[in-house]
């Protein structure tokens, strides 16, 4: 079974790169399992590099469940 490879090219402030992302690439949407096929012109992404692989991309920010906030001291 071959691996599906596909390019996608990104413009980061103003300069634009290729990446290569693959099955094992882990995408998210804002916090939920997603397919490249899900991401949109426009998208703001963060992702990971292993060499020029993406390991993970995700897109928007997942809402916390709760504020954060320091846990109080009793």
């Amino acid at each position: 079974e071959k691996d599906m490879l596909d390019e996608m090219t990104l413009t980061l402030s103003g300069d634009t790169m290729t990446i290569t992302v693959n099955d094992d690439t882990i995408i998210t949407i804002d916090g939920e399992d997603a397919t490249l096929d899900e991401l949109q012109v426009g998208d703001t992404v963060s992702f990971f590099l292993d060499g020029e692989t993406v390991t993970s991309l995700s897109v928007g920010m997942p809402e916390p469940t709760q504020p954060m906030q320091a846990p109080e001291q009793n």
